[in-house]
């Protein structure tokens, strides 16, 4: 992290409390949404990601380009931070990642239902920089950078059943610590390994699928961190969205969702351990098939809210569908 000082007459006191702020935004910046945050983000996906399709098997390669800026860091009561003390607190957190996706459908089923999996690595970089400082003048700017490969995400279990016009899915992830991490500098990577399980439904207002309501819960267990005595609180996770095929080579649909630490942190190197973040999202997306069961672009935009004990901002993220 770098930290420049300028003429500030701030008390010892406050002083420490700023540096003790840094350290924890250093920490935060290690998330794309802030805070000891789940490798999961709800909203990253479709609505009908979730689910395998029937027919022979396919398996899709698709490149994805993710972008996140925050709009304002929360405190515990969903009130922006802004201020520490008579210090002025001006803060902001980006990240992009660089993603490469596997999705495979092999056409077999496993326990009468529709079988899949999906593994993702992704390259990218967090940014933190910000500034504190008093209506006299002077202050402190900081920024820190980490750039690197983050955890690898790997989906082994992704099942689906279906019956008339309903469909039911049951997926079991897992992220592995393998990105760049730091006990005492940080990282792209959050040094903890995550285990993940998915149920949900979906509703075809046609046979065909054409039209579909989903709703989705999702929840995980973290490990310790790595070097460290903290071991992350779970997080609940509930999704809902609405998934239009237009036409053979255009695809639309939005979505709303929740995300809420339910258990506290826990270890010595926990900080409030029991206070609890929250956050929600509402989003749309598009895809369109150039040449349609070949290749598609998509374009997903997501925007937080409600949020508490940490960042809140809006991601963009654009990329390629190529079956195979």
């Amino acid at each position: 992290m770098k930290i420049n000082a300028g003429e500030f007459s701030w008390g010892l006191c406050s002083v420490r409390r700023a540096v003790l702020v840094l350290m924890m935004v250093q920490v935060a910046r290690t998330s794309l949404v802030g805070g000891e945050s789940s490798h999961y983000v709800a909203g990253s996906f479709g609505p009908r990601d979730h689910f395998v399709p029937g027919g022979p098997a396919s398996y899709v390669f698709a490149p994805y380009l993710a972008g996140y800026a925050s709009r304002a860091l929360r405190d515990a009561g969903g009130d922006q931070l802004s201020s520490i003390g008579t210090a002025n607190l001006d803060i902001d957190v980006n990240t992009w990642q660089s993603m490469v996706m596997l999705i495979g459908f092999p056409g077999k089923k496993l326990l009468g239902a529709n079988y899949g999996f999906m593994g993702l690595i992704s390259y990218g970089e967090t940014s933190v920089a910000g500034r504190l400082s008093q209506a006299g003048g002077g202050g402190i700017n900081f920024s820190s950078e980490s750039t690197g490969l983050f955890d690898l995400s790997l989906q082994p279990v992704m099942l689906t059943w279906s019956s008339g016009r309903w469909d039911t899915t049951f997926n079991y992830a897992f992220w592995a610590p393998t990105g760049e991490f730091d006990p005492a500098e940080g990282g792209v990577g959050l040094g903890y390994w995550t285990h993940l399980v998915r149920g949900g439904v979906s509703y075809a207002f046609d046979e065909y699928r054409m039209r579909t309501l989903t709703l989705v819960t999702s929840y995980d267990i973290k490990s310790k961190k790595k070097g460290l005595d903290l071991r992350p609180g779970a997080h609940f996770n509930l999704e809902a969205g609405y998934n239009h095929i237009v036409s053979a080579t255009l695809q639309m649909g939005f979505f709303g969702w929740g995300t809420w630490q339910v258990t506290d942190d826990s270890g010595e190197a926990a900080s409030l351990p029991a206070v609890h973040d929250r956050v929600f999202g509402v989003g749309a997306y598009l895809s369109y098939w150039f040449k349609p069961g070949k290749l598609g672009a998509l374009v997903r935009y997501t925007g937080q809210f409600g949020a508490r004990d940490q960042f809140e901002g809006d991601t963009v993220a654009i990329g390629l569908n190529m079956p195979f």
